[in-house]
């Protein structure tokens, strides 16, 4: 009778058992995979992101950079505030990686973002204009949006003027005042008037507020007109603070 060797048989066992652990680990290693790639997304180059919840405080940047450049502020301040804000805005992205590009037009009226006009022509202007760029991207997709943000304030001026005696001037103006948005209400209103190179300052000037934009301001000059017509400069705020300037020509009325 032939013996047999159990340490042979057992031997066999061992690498029979090993050989199904190590299928059943590459089985359950493949199936690993094949169930985590069903669940990863797949990147939608449609998928769109609502960016517009940045527009106020973009907005509200741009207001106060424009009321701080119009009152004598330097106008890098534009660039400074909203490198600060764009820096804020990513930095509380969670949900998805976020990067803003933005541009200040340096055409047209605009020097980097900036129009300031205060001329002669009865309109004064203080405006500030800036694009933005927003890319978002997050395992369920990409998004990209443009938008154009633009803070204007800006004063129309007409007048009159009627000499009462040999040394005093009745001076009459009308006055419009608006925003981006449509009429616009003001305050801190100071009015001069040109007498060869100096300016008279107007005191206690009377203001008729019609509540919509519109304002109607009287006061009297004394002393000679070094020349004639008269020259009268109007300045105010807006009520977000933005200030804005005019000078115009007044007709004379006799």
């Amino acid at each position: 009778m032939v013996k047999r060797s159990f340490r042979q048989s057992r031997s066999g066992q061992v690498l029979i058992v090993s050989a199904l652990l190590v299928a059943l680990l590459l089985l359950s290693t493949a199936l690993y995979v094949i169930e985590v790639g069903k669940d990863v997304p797949a990147v939608d180059s449609t998928a769109t992101v609502d960016f517009s919840p940045y527009g106020a405080s973009i907005r509200n940047t741009l207001v106060s950079a424009l009321a701080n450049i119009s009152s004598g502020g330097d106008p890098s301040i534009l660039p400074s505030d909203l490198d600060t804000l764009k820096t804020v805005i990513c930095a509380h992205s969670y949900r998805s990686q976020l990067s803003i590009d933005y541009t200040l037009p340096d055409s047209g009226s605009y020097s980097q973002g900036v129009w300031l006009s205060w001329g002669s022509s009865g309109v004064g202007v203080s405006s500030v204009y800036a694009t933005f760029t927003f890319n978002s991207s997050d395992p369920t997709g990409a998004s990209t949006a443009a938008y154009s943000f633009n803070v204007t304030s800006a004063v129309h001026v007409s007048g009159s003027y009627q000499q009462q005696n040999a040394s005093l001037w009745q001076v009459n103006l009308s006055l419009g005042m608006s925003n981006e948005a449509g009429p616009a209400l003001a305050q801190n209103f100071t009015f001069r008037v040109q007498n060869g190179t100096d300016w008279l300052s107007a005191d206690s000037p009377v203001i008729v507020d019609h509540g919509d934009g519109s304002y109607d301001a009287s006061f009297s000059i004394e002393g000679s007109l070094a020349a004639e017509p008269l020259v009268a400069s109007v300045s105010c705020l807006d009520l977000r603070g933005i200030y804005v300037c005019a000078n115009v020509t007044c007709n004379r009325v006799t």
